[in-house]
């Protein structure tokens, strides 16, 4: 079996998900002076919204374009899928989104993270590679059906939560971040569906890539790389600069 990490990264992809953090802790340090320092900002609505929306999207989409040039890289002799990557990767972020609903019980019961986008992220990583033998135009339909379900779906309230997970939404239900299957898988199934065009086998499907070779960028990609360490991180050190520069108040927390 081919290593995936001998064929080298593809710079465009780390870019990718490297601006998607960058976005993130942008939201994320106005949603602390909203949420800990009472600024008056309106995150629901306007450009907020639809910025705060553009995050995930971006990040779920690379989620299906890596897991695409992954599956391309690691068959085996006979052309078959390997699974254990993707199982191996599964359970690092399921550790980690676990970890973030821990802490976030302890902290902010109230804001309970139960199914946030690295449990979704986790799934996910477990689920595409069932899916990656498929044709794109079933994969793409398969992933638009999915988040047209999901959007009515998020319209509707229950009464029960077991099903959260999935997409039925409690009524009771308050959390910092809910990124259920329906519709949200839908967009990791646009991504596969990207990937299997724009990297055919795991390679560029054109001859020359992107080159760009500037600090800014370089630093971009390097976030990328390191995804989700960067995502565990950032929240605490946001809140620690803004509590040093007296913009939030400890006493929130």
């Amino acid at each position: 079996m081919e290593d995936f990490r001998r064929r080298g990264r593809i710079r465009e992809v780390d870019l990718l998900r490297g601006t998607a953090l960058c976005m993130m802790m942008v939201f994320h340090a106005f949603f602390d002076l909203y949420f800990f320092g009472g600024w008056d900002i309106h995150l629901e609505r306007g450009l907020w919204h639809y910025f705060n929306l553009s995050i995930p999207a971006l990040f779920l989409l690379v989620v299906g374009i890596s897991a695409t040039i992954k599956g391309e890289r690691v068959r085996d002799a006979e052309g078959r899928i390997g699974f254990k990557p993707f199982l191996e990767r599964s359970l690092i972020i399921l550790g980690a989104a676990m970890m973030i609903t821990a802490v976030t019980r302890a902290l902010y019961p109230d804001y309970t993270i139960y199914f946030g986008i690295l449990h979704l992220i986790g799934i996910s990583v477990l689920l595409v590679p069932l899916l990656l033998e498929r044709d794109q135009r079933t994969i793409l339909v398969t992933g638009m059906t999915i988040l047209s379900i999901g959007m009515i779906l998020s319209q509707l309230r229950w009464d029960f939560f077991h099903l959260m997970w999935l997409g039925f939404h409690p009524e009771d239900l308050t959390t910092f971040d809910y990124f259920p299957i329906f519709p949200w898988f839908g967009v990791v199934l646009v991504g596969v569906w990207a990937g299997k065009t724009v990297f055919p086998g795991g390679r560029r499907s054109v001859a020359a890539g992107y080159s760009i070779d500037h600090p800014l960028t370089r630093f971009v990609e390097t976030l990328g790389k390191n995804s989700l360490v960067v995502y565990i991180i950032h929240q605490p050190i946001i809140m620690t600069v803004l509590y040093l520069a007296g913009l939030i108040d400890p006493g929130l927390w």
